[in-house]
């Protein structure tokens, strides 16, 4: 089963975190973001707003184009 839309933007967001050597409370300051944000979004449990998106592309240094295409290419279902 494919997995859904928030449970692959988490498994993107974290690989591209994890790929900048960032924890998740380094990632939460430099967004401007709760922890538990954070923790939310990777977990699949809510997915991110065009603000959060953009806040944390630009803490990672990355175009918040990037995660979407990232997560488009996963083919996450999108029922």
């Amino acid at each position: 089963m494919a997995s859904t839309l928030p449970e692959t933007f988490g498994q993107v967001l974290r690989t591209h975190r994890e790929r900048k050597g960032l924890s998740q409370m380094a990632l939460a300051a430099g967004a401007g973001l709760h922890l538990n944000a954070i923790g939310s979004l990777e977990r699949g449990a809510r997915s991110p707003t065009l603000q959060t998106l953009l806040l944390l592309g630009r803490a990672m240094g990355i175009p918040a184009s990037r995660l979407v295409s990232d997560v488009e290419k996963a083919k996450p279902s999108l029922e």
